[in-house]
Parts: structure tokens; C-alpha cells; sequence
């Protein structure tokens, strides 16, 4: 069973998304950005459904399958958050669901 897209804690609203990505490694092995740049779409969007914005996030967790893949993700997520970095974890994981390649909570 999917978990919730968001949900929403006392004053906050937490955000996951990830094994709902359509995007995977078997098929856009090549366009790594490109997934990585839906995914934060997808945060967005998740953000959006709850009045929120990325400004509103106070600490993310990044999963990736692979560390190597570090340098694209951040510079995707520092486009993605702007002046208002929250804080964050990142960590490389040996699988993700679905064959996920990113996961951001």
C-alpha cells in the first residue's frame, strides 16, 4: 500500500515523496537530472496540495541509491530551495522501492 503523499504534524506539514516517481534507472539511465529534478517536482507538488512551499520545508532526508550521483542532486536541490535551505540529511542506500533511484522526505 502506497504511503501518504503528506501529511500533516500539529503546525507542520511533512512531505514524502519517492517510490511514487514514475521515473526509474531502467529506463532513463542517461537523463539522471532529469529524475532527480521530478522527484523535487514532485515534492513541490506534494508541498502545493497543503498550501505550503518549499520555503516551508524545515529538514529534508535524501536517499540515493548511489553517493556518485551527489553532485547532480545538489545542484538540483539548490535551484529547487533558493535563498531557504532547510536542513538536511543525505544518505546512500542500497535499494530504494520500486528501483527508485531518489527518495526525498
Amino acid at each position: 500500500m502506497p504511503s501518504n503523499l503528506s501529511q500533516k504534524h500539529e503546525n507542520s506539514r511533512i512531505g514524502n515523496q519517492g517510490p511514487n516517481c514514475k521515473l526509474r534507472r531502467s529506463t532513463l539511465q542517461p537523463l539522471l537530472t532529469s529524475l532527480q529534478t521530478q522527484v523535487l517536482k514532485n515534492v513541490r507538488a506534494v508541498l502545493m496540495a497543503v498550501d505550503a512551499d518549499p520555503s516551508n520545508v524545515l529538514k529534508t532526508t535524501v536517499f540515493l541509491q548511489s553517493m556518485g550521483d551527489f553532485a547532480a542532486f545538489n545542484q538540483v536541490y539548490a535551484e529547487f530551495f533558493d535563498e531557504t535551505k532547510p536542513a538536511r540529511s543525505c544518505v546512500e542506500v542500497a535499494k530504494l522501492p520500486l528501483g527508485a533511484l531518489v527518495e526525498v522526505e
